[in-house]
This record gives C-alpha cells, structure tokens and sequence, in this order.
C-alpha cells in the first residue's frame, strides 16, 4: 500500500465517525423537536376531546336517543289516539286523560333535549378556546339558533309564519359533530403511536458507519 493511499484512509478514518457523529445529532434534534410538536399536538386534542368535542358527542347522541324515543311515542299516539272513538262521556274523558298524559310524556322528551342543548351551549362558552378553526360557524350558529329558540317564542304567530323554522333537534349538526370527534381520536391515536420513523431507521443506519474507524 502505497503512502498516499494510507494518508487517505487515516484521514477517511478520523472524518467518518466526525461526520456520522454530526448527522446523528443533526437528526437527534430533528426527532427531538417534531417528537415535542407531536407531544403538545396530542396534549391539545387530548383537551379538545375531554372538554369539548367529548362531551357535545354525548350530549349530541343522547339528543339522537330521545328524539328516537319520542318518535315511538308520536307513532303510538297517531295510531291509537288519532281516530274516532265512540261519543259517550265516559270513553271520551278516559281518551282526553290517556291524550293529555301521551302529549306529556312527548313533552317531557322535548325538554330533555332542549336542557341537553343548554348543556352544550355552557361547554361551548366555557370551552370556547378549545374549538377547531374549521369549526367556529357551525358552534356559533349552534348558539344563535338556540338562543333564537327561547327569545322567539314569544313572537305570535303571525309573525313566526314568516321567520324560518327552528328545531331543537338538528341531525345535521349532529352528525358534523360525530365526524369531527372520530377525526380527533383518529389523529390523537396516530400521534400516540410508537411507529418508528423513516428518520429513526435512519439514525439507525449511520451508527455503523462509526465501525470503520
């Protein structure tokens, strides 16, 4: 072996493990901060699901139940009340008592959704810095339109026959909130995940670089 080539690799030598030593801090720093980015990412969604978007699920689903119920109880009224019954006084007050506690119970579920509204307006309020930019619309008009269901009923109806419908159920909402719950435990989960990295493998690689010296 000639002297040059000797002088080559002691060089190669020292400036191998040098080089491969500064890719991998290089690197190192890399993971470290995208693993701290992913860190805070996962610490946010994490507040998002359990104070916000966790809670309007349930309140949303549980809306999604009763409304369900109610329908049972409207359909079994339309069938069974809904029709002629005999004139005498006494079916006609036993039908007038059973009508009246019918309607009450339909009642009764239409104001458990209107209480679980409410519920979801104060987390909205109280949670206001938690919400997805995409997001502020929808919550937004979610309270103006329930706001719009206690101010305005007390407009006659006259005028309420000119203003646009407001349920106290609305499947459209629902289903925009469902959706971007399974969007945040999707991504929560990935972040959560301890699949390494293209950059991890990497790391890995250059470490047996260091041998050659």
């Amino acid at each position: 072996m000639d002297e040059a080539t000797k002088i080559y690799l002691a060089i190669l030598a020292a400036v191998v493990p040098l080089v491969t030593a500064i890719a991998v801090a290089v690197v190192n720093h890399f993971q470290q901060h995208r693993a701290a980015e992913r860190a805070r990412r996962a610490d946010r969604i994490s507040n998002m699901m359990q104070d916000l978007y966790g809670p309007l699920s349930f309140f949303v689903g549980n809306n999604e139940q009763l409304v369900t119920q109610w329908s049972v109880i409207d359909g079994v009224y339309q069938k069974v009340y809904e029709r002629e019954w005999p004139p005498d006084e006494a079916t006609q007050k036993t039908i007038e008592t059973e009508t009246m506690q019918t309607i009450d119970v339909k009642n009764t579920y239409g104001r458990r959704i209107r209480a679980n509204n409410a519920r979801m307006v104060r987390i909205i309020r109280d949670h206001y810095h938690l919400i997805h930019r995409d997001d502020v619309d929808v919550l937004q008009a979610f309270v103006k339109d329930w706001i719009r269901l206690k101010v305005e009923v007390k407009l006659p109806s006259r005028t309420k026959r000119h203003t646009d419908k407001l349920p106290i159920f609305d499947p459209v909402f629902n289903a925009f909130i469902t959706k971007r719950c399974d969007g945040l435990r999707t991504e929560l989960e990935s972040l959560s995940g301890r699949r390494r990295s293209i950059w991890r493998q990497y790391v890995d690689c250059l470490h047996p670089l260091s041998r050659l010296s």
